[in-house]
């Protein structure tokens, strides 16, 4: 078997099937064609892990013989680590940083070594000295999200989802909303309506394709508010492109919004995303003052799920508020968004969960949780509205070429054709106990 670029992926394709033996014969012989390949041998590691084949890190050692490279190197420190071997995990990663200090795998796997033994500070101050020995902003996005990402989890207790929360706030003369939306009848409004309460007047939102009353609900809030600015774009690729739609729709708000207002800032956000602040809080015009104070690029903000105490078939036209009255907490590992300060060359990662732009040489990032602001996040509404989102969520991810974001989506749509209603109404229940439970007190 050639050893190419092709032939790896499609041995990949095999052990993530569960064809551990098949993949593992596979690398073996694509191991013969180079055998100082670190990859191959890492793959051959999980393969015979998987299998419980005896000593399954000798392949990896045997390749630090032939040759000594990062990504063996830190394979070997994360099994240390591992097997609570911190000396031996901490030399590995060491070494790893010696031959690849520019590489974001090589440094985020030390900053989560030190964050694993619950050195905070050091971590912190690692990753600040890790971002400025790599050019690539794109890796340094990469560290900069996991250092954003301990922040932020140690911020979790600073954000109460029960407690009271602001219901206005002063007009924002100089941030947009971008959003893509598809068959968002039951939320729509109601977002858009929150987010002018909260100051914002400038919206681009990009159609894909709906054909609910979704375009109503939008020119309904159109109409509702003359001081709102609303761009109001069809979108006809079907294919999941989030990160470069995104992207693309944030850098044409810009431009077409510059015609009577300078926007500085760019908030993507979903249609079942609603950002909240505390009530004894600053409104969120006083945040981005404040963030420009102290040269702020990226604000991060947790997203809190919002459940239903029982499934619904649809969703009745009532305040959400008054629907969706469990609020979980965020779990350990926390899931968060960005806004960020405006930059031509800015990219967003799929998601909107973290974004590459030239300043993230500096770690200029503000935890929004810091002070108990967040978004409310919907994503579960009603048995129809879930079916409509599978489907149409499959539909894209097959659509799309040469993405490989999206693969739940596919996973979801196997198995509601396989198992049908029955399976729709299960996914909700589960959604609604998992939120549940991850529900802290009232303080």
């Amino acid at each position: 078997m050639a050893l190419t670029e092709q032939a790896i992926r499609d041995v990949i394709a095999l052990r993530r099937a569960g064809n551990y033996a098949g993949a593992l014969a596979s690398f073996e012989e694509l191991l013969k064609e180079e055998p100082s390949n670190a990859w191959v041998r890492i793959e051959i590691y999980h393969c015979a892990r998987a299998l419980k084949r005896p000593d399954p890190e000798l392949i990896l050692k045997e390749g630090l013989e032939l040759r000594k490279t990062a990504p063996l190197l830190i394979e070997l420190g994360q099994i240390s680590a591992q097997q609570d071997k911190k000396e031996e995990a901490e030399s590995y990663l060491k070494e790893a940083l010696s031959i690849s200090p520019d590489r974001a795998r090589t440094q985020v796997a030390w900053f989560k070594f030190l964050l694993a033994h619950d050195h905070f500070s050091t971590a912190i101050e690692a990753g600040k000295s890790g971002l400025g020995q790599m050019p690539d902003p794109s890796e340094r996005a990469e560290l900069l999200m996991q250092m954003a990402h301990a922040m932020a989890a140690r911020s979790a207790d600073s954000v109460i989802p029960d407690a009271e929360t602001r219901s206005e706030g002063a007009p924002i003369p100089n941030a947009a909303v971008v959003s893509m939306v598809k068959d968002e009848e039951d939320i729509i409004g109601s977002q858009l309506e929150h987010h002018y309460r909260q100051g914002f007047r400038f919206f681009a939102i990009a159609d894909n394709g709906s054909t609910d009353l979704t375009s109503e609900r939008i020119t309904a809030f159109r109409h509702a508010h003359p001081d709102v600015t609303c761009l109001y774009q069809y979108d006809p690729i079907v294919g999941y492109y989030q990160s470069r739609k995104t992207t693309a729709l944030a850098r044409c708000a810009r431009e077409y919004f510059g015609c009577v207002q300078n926007i500085e800032w760019i908030f993507p956000l979903d249609a079942d995303e609603f950002i909240t602040l505390p009530a004894d809080g600053p409104d969120l015009a006083e945040v981005l003052q404040q963030s420009e104070q102290l040269g702020t690029d990226i604000l991060v903000y947790h997203l809190c799920n919002c459940a239903t105490p029982t499934p619904l078939e649809k969703l009745p036209p009532v305040p959400l508020e008054q629907t969706f009255t469990i609020r979980g907490h965020f779990a350990a590992r926390t899931v968060f968004k960005v806004a960020y300060r405006y930059r031509d060359s800015a990219t967003l990662l799929e998601g909107a969960h973290f974004v590459v732009t030239p300043s993230t040489s500096n770690p200029a990032v503000r935890i929004l949780a810091e002070d108990g602001i967040y978004l409310r996040h919907y994503p579960y509404r009603s048995i129809d509205q879930i079916r409509s989102k599978i489907v149409k969520g499959a539909r894209a991810v097959n659509e799309a070429k040469g993405v490989v974001t999206g693969g739940h989506w596919l996973d979801a749509h196997s198995k509601y054709v396989a198992q049908g209603e029955p399976w729709l109404n299960k996914w909700l229940t589960d959604y609604i106990s998992v939120t549940a439970q991850s529900r802290r007190p009232t303080f």
